[in-house]
């Protein structure tokens, strides 16, 4: 493979392969993935024009209404794809923008007459006098006949004419306040000329683009390379459709004499493997004893070598821009967007919220904020400068304004006191110096997200999402990077633990001996946690104490020396890169027994993409988003205390008491903080294992620690706030003030104030993926690492520079257990009517395929394959009916009956009958 600049980032899409061994041959097929195929059509169709004109002709008659001119939009986008209608409004603009009517009284009928040219001055004024006269006559004939006698008179017979002709939009509907308020407005969208007219929808074939200048596919078995080879060059954009503007005759056919399918030799590459060769799609390997055994990995990838990093975001950007007009359309991904058609919701998105998305960024999309400010950040500036595109291409482009990756980012702040935080400073303690905490929280909030850095992409109907790795074992840092070149080799150690458990997790390819439960057991998986439990913990000393009361305490003693507890923390601690000494974390004893957390999990009411939380506290009715966000900067006591609540009746939701936990563990932290800054004693900020418990006097030199963090806040600190006043009255002060000690607790007020008017459903996933990348979620934290290193090249060393453009483009492909089939096939003899067609007097037969389904629509296909692979995974001789393709009357009326009794119904009986066919 080339090598590039290390400057810029490599971004690989994916291809289709396919293989087949002959006697002496692998033989690998690429075909282009749908995210580099560009079908645009630069002249709009008249059927678009007029639906332009329908548009304009609604923005005007909606006279200045927003929601007349969102109804129009969606009007509008039901006809032409978002993206493409957003592009042509751009381009059929009305000449005469000023005369849009606005600011008319309630209840006035606005009229709309649309031209191409401007009408004669002569003719406005007795064009409004006609049509407001018509208007008003609500068909009454004598009023109409007075109309037509006062535009005969003021125009005469030849200028009255036209005038009648051009019926205004509106007449034909019904009022819609009485009375005869009605004002006559004018049009003017000129049309183009008819050389800039598309004659149909379809013009030209649809092209796949951005392809590598090769492929080079490599072949392993048991993880070594066992062989490689590299593909012809690739003859540039390769046509993925007929082009319905070459003759007829060369047309793609069928010749209805001898039955062989006529390619044009713009697709000959997708239906001929010599001719997909000879394209750069195709690639030959000869087969050896070791390939012939099979592969179990087979990597396609290929590499745009001969453009800039310039020329290829340049390319990109015009993909995008393409893309976004053309019918199958551009769109970012909401997170939460089904995946999967159930009965409560299709899958993809509601497309009048995508419309809605679209008519946002219609008018162009800017990247706004600055460089290092994640706040004001959308998913959109996030998608254009990772991939150091400009962020103009993402106009019109669905969801492009949404704040996805902000919200997670802004969770992982406000909740980090209460879980890493507090892990790394109280359960490692005294491991973890305050150097390495801090260090570990800037690189966890800027760089790991159980959703990624990047939002996903649609492209049509398929979902991309896009991965930022690297080689892991190649990453580097300078010797004065301690703090990343430890987290590196700490997270390489746990990687080898990792990959053991995700052996158990179910997945295709593994055989389980129970193919219906492996199914099963693949479809339960969730993406992130689905219910919590709670353990608890019990000091040692605790303990002992506990028993020493009975003059038992030896008996624990010798029973932890016995049982050694603590040896496996102590060696995956070492093998972990812990210094050595014991922590916290040894001190405590958890117990068996896990408790589920039954309580909701963000709010008592059922989760909604739309509704914050509702209100708990007394009028102003704010929600405890809202409540914390007020006062967790300038009042501690009304957080510790709860103030505030209707009727005393706190949140009981999982999410309110871990942010409110968090908030109070970061009091304490700015507490210590502003003391240390003074050179002032700071409590440790580890729990101690006893709280107001005097010292044994007995014992005068073992002084436990017995006094609660939170102490100090309350205490006075005169030599930190300049009077007798207690700390905690002195913060507030301090964070507005900006005081450095204060910078990790105003970072978590604001995040809340971010979180606050969310709605609940994207509370939930931001605070499970929050829990998950505190739990199992090792890979958030490694592709972290990746992250890093992306955003330095894109920002620089320090995080906020000017984001720079450019990157690499290629493609990539793979398959697992590439092998060839064991034994021949027997043949049988083909009729001789259609040997011409095959060219041949036999074919190898295959027993146990499914042969081939002939359908008359998709739906149909799609439904009959589905009973083809359970056909042939569960039917046969033995059992001929089960999973058959026989969609006749019958079996699907018997279908739909069991289908109707699995579903749960309130009536009491029900399914319980029985069915007749």
């Amino acid at each position: 493979m080339a090598d590039l600049t290390h400057a810029h980032p490599v971004l690989l899409g994916p291809v289709r392969l396919e293989t087949r061994f002959t006697a002496d041959e692998l033989l690998v097929r690429i075909f282009p993935d749908e995210w580099s195929v560009d079908s645009f059509e630069p002249r709009p169709t008249r059927a678009e024009l007029s639906a332009m004109d329908a548009y304009w002709t609604a923005v005007w008659r909606s006279a200045g209404d927003r929601g007349g001119e969102q109804a129009a939009w969606h009007e509008l986008t039901g006809r032409v794809q978002q993206g493409r209608a957003a592009h042509l409004l751009r381009t059929h603009l009305p000449a005469n923008p000023s005369e849009k009517p606005s600011g008319l009284a309630a209840g006035t009928a606005v009229l709309v007459i649309t031209t191409p040219q401007a009408l004669p001055a002569e003719d406005r004024r007795p064009t409004v006098a006609y049509w407001s006269a018509v208007w008003r006559a609500h068909g009454d004939r004598g009023r109409l006949r007075d109309a037509e006698v006062a535009l005969l008179a003021a125009v005469g017979p030849r200028r009255a004419g036209p005038i009648r002709s051009r019926t205004p939009a509106g007449m034909e509907a019904a009022p819609l306040a009485a009375g005869d308020s009605v004002a006559v407005a004018f049009l003017v969208v000129p049309q183009p000329p008819d050389s800039e007219i598309a004659p149909s929808s379809w013009t030209q074939a649809a092209k796949a683009t951005l392809l590598p200048d090769r492929f080079r596919v490599f072949g392993y078995r048991d993880g070594r390379l066992v062989c490689e080879a590299t593909g012809a060059d690739v003859t540039g954009p390769l046509s993925v459709s007929p082009d319905p503007g070459t003759a007829r005759a060369e047309q793609l056919q069928v010749d209805e004499e001898t039955g062989t399918l006529r390619v044009p030799p713009d697709l000959k590459w997708m239906t001929c493997f010599d001719a997909a060769v000879e394209a750069g799609m195709g690639v030959r390997i000869p087969l050896d004893a070791t390939i012939r055994l099979g592969l179990h990995q087979l990597v396609v990838l290929g590499l745009r070598e001969r453009a800039t990093p310039e020329q290829s975001a340049s390319a990109l950007t015009e993909l995008i821009t393409h893309q976004v007009r053309s019918p199958a359309g551009f769109a970012l991904l909401p997170q939460g967007t089904p995946t999967n058609n159930t009965e409560r919701l299709p899958a993809g998105q509601d497309p009048r919220q995508e419309s809605e998305a679209a008519r946002r960024a219609a008018y162009g999309f800017t990247a706004e904020a600055a460089p290092g400010d994640w706040t004001a950040k959308t998913d959109g500036q996030w998608f254009a400068e990772f991939l150091g595109i400009d962020p103009a291409a993402l106009t019109a482009v669905p969801n492009a304004d949404r704040t996805d990756l902000r919200d997670a980012r802004a969770a992982n702040t406000a909740l980090w006191p209460a879980t890493w935080g507090n892990h790394l400073r109280t359960t490692l303690h005294p491991m973890l110096s305050e150097r390495t905490v801090a260090q570990t929280r800037e690189f966890f909030l800027r760089y790991v997200s159980g959703r990624g850095p990047l939002p996903v992409v649609k492209i049509g109907r398929q979902p991309y999402g896009i991965l930022v790795t690297t080689a892991f074992d190649r990453l580097t840092w300078p010797a004065s990077a301690g703090h990343r070149r430890g987290l590196h080799r700490l997270l390489n150690e746990a990687a080898a633990d990792w990959g053991k458990a995700t052996g158990k997790v179910a997945r295709l390819g593994k055989d389980s001996g129970d193919a219906h439960r492996q199914l099963l057991d693949i479809l339960a998986l969730h993406p992130s946690s689905a219910e919590f439990h709670q353990r608890y913990a019990q000091s040692v000393d605790d303990l002992f104490n506990r028993e020493n009361l009975d003059g038992r305490g030896h008996l624990v003693v010798s029973a932890l020396e016995r049982l050694r507890m603590a040896e496996p923390v102590r060696e995956l601690l070492t093998r972990l890169g812990a210094p050595a000494g014991d922590t916290d974390l040894l001190a405590r004893l958890f117990v068996d027994g896990q408790h589920p957390l039954t309580g909701p999990l963000i709010d008592d009411r059922p989760l909604s993409e739309t509704d914050p939380v509702r209100p708990y506290t007394t009028a102003p009715g704010r929600n405890y988003l809202q409540w914390l966000a007020e006062y967790a900067g300038r009042d501690l006591e009304t957080i510790r205390q709860e103030r505030g609540f209707a009727d005393d009746a706190r949140p009981a939701a999982l999410f309110y008491l871990m942010l409110r936990h968090a908030v109070l563990l970061g009091w304490v932290e700015t507490g210590r903080r502003l003391a240390l800054a003074k050179g002032l004693a700071a409590p440790s900020p580890a729990d101690p294992p006893f709280v107001h418990i005097a010292d044994d006097p007995d014992h005068p030199a073992v002084l436990l620690p017995s006094e609660s963090r939170y102490r100090q806040l309350y205490a006075k600190e005169p030599d930190v706030t300049g009077n007798e006043e207690p700390l905690h009255l002195f913060v507030p002060r301090a964070l507005r003030a900006g005081d450095p000690a204060t910078a990790e607790l105003a970072e978590q007020v604001a995040a809340l104030d971010l979180l606050a008017d969310l709605p609940t459903a994207r509370l939930e996933r931001v605070f499970t993926e929050h829990l998950d990348c505190a739990g199992y979620r090792m890979d958030a934290w490694r592709l972290g690492l990746a992250t890093e290193k992306l955003a330095e090249l894109r920002y620089g060393p320090d995080g906020t520079g000017v984001p720079g453009r450019g990157l690499h483009l290629g493609a990539y492909g793979w398959l697992e257990d590439v092998a060839p089939r064991v034994g021949s096939l027997p043949e049988v003899t083909v009729p001789e009517q259609l040997r011409p067609v095959f060219g041949a007097h036999a074919l190898p037969h295959d027993p146990q395929g499914g042969g081939w389904i002939h359908a008359p629509s998709p739906a149909q296909a799609r439904t009959a394959a589905v009973l083809r692979a359970g056909y042939l995974a569960n039917g046969g001789r033995e059992n001929s009916t089960a999973f058959a393709v026989n969609l006749s009357s019958g079996r699907v009326r018997v279908a739909l009956a069991l289908l109707d009794g699995s579903v749960p119904k309130p009536t009491r009986g029900h399914g319980r009958g029985r069915y007749r066919a």
